[in-house]
């Protein structure tokens, strides 16, 4: 199965939104998943998602404030104002929330796979 995931750089059209130059410094606050390695790590404040929106933002002036949480409670932060970006929204979410703001492009896409050491005779039955 692929999997397709957007990181989405959703910036509320009223009264948050970022803007084209930053000043040197500003805090964005950025929510991330609460845990999906290699992508987000909480626990050593690190991924690949967090590497790539840092040096996106870095030389644009920004810094990024990491705030990790579930994905039904970015939802709710970001539309509390409480973060100012969420990052890996799927975009049929966005619509179906209603959500206002700025969509990027794919960031990444993967594909899962099951594998097993033939000598052992394992089969995996992925179409359960």
């Amino acid at each position: 199965m692929n999997r397709r995931f957007s990181i989405v750089l959703l910036m509320a059209l009223v009264g948050s939104q970022l803007p084209i130059s930053a000043q040197a410094n500003e805090i964005i606050k950025v929510a991330f998943g609460n845990a999906l390695a290699p992508w987000v790590m909480p626990a050593k404040n690190e991924g690949i998602i967090i590497d790539i929106i840092e040096t996106t933002m870095g030389p644009l002036g920004y810094e990024v404030q990491k705030v990790y949480l579930p994905y039904a409670r970015r939802i709710k932060f970001y539309r509390q104002g409480l973060v100012n970006v969420v990052s890996d929204m799927n975009p049929n979410t966005i619509k179906h929330e209603h959500l206002q703001g700025f969509l990027s492009d794919t960031a990444y896409t993967y594909k899962n796979y099951a594998y097993s050491l033939k000598k052992r005779k394992e089969i995996i039955n992925l179409k359960q």
